[in-house]
């Protein structure tokens, strides 16, 4: 869906009637940054269990650290290589993708993460979330499957 999304940017943009080189840039930050959205997904996801399991220290100092990242890569992409505004998006990217192994390991860590319910599959960290996308991956099918018999119609309140 985000790689859709990503190169369908030219048709999204054009009711803006934005100015050709103005468009130029938007889509040249716009592909990358969108392509990469499941990185910032992950990244909401993770520390959104912090929350909500009572430790945005946790939070914090992944999102402080994603910051500095940022900032840091934004430096080496845009400037250093020269990649212009897409360096940007591709330094964003970075920056939300280096924390979540570090969180895979404090979460699905065996005998020591939050989550000791799922299988490693002989994987560590990886094989957490492994486990985690096969389930919510057989959750969204279940309830796909019971959304497309109509059984939600059936019920009265």
């Amino acid at each position: 869906m985000f790689l859709a999304a990503a190169y369908s940017g030219r048709w999204l943009l054009a009711p803006f009637g934005l100015d050709p080189e103005t468009e130029r840039l938007a889509l040249e930050f716009w592909q990358p940054r969108v392509g990469g959205a499941p990185l910032g997904v992950a990244l909401w996801a993770a520390l959104g269990f912090f929350n909500g399991i009572g430790r945005p220290k946790i939070t914090l100092a992944i999102t402080v650290l994603v910051a500095v990242l940022n900032a840091i890569f934004n430096q080496l992409f845009i400037f250093e290589w020269g990649w212009g505004i897409a360096g940007s998006a591709w330094g964003t990217n970075a920056a939300q993708a280096n924390p979540l192994d570090a969180e895979a390991q404090q979460v699905f860590a065996p005998g020591e993460g939050f989550v000791d319910f799922l299988p490693q599959f002989g994987l560590g960290a990886a094989g957490g979330w492994l486990a985690a996308l096969l389930y919510v991956f057989a959750l969204g099918t279940t309830l796909w499957l019971r959304w497309r018999s109509r059984a939600w119609q059936k019920i009265r309140l």
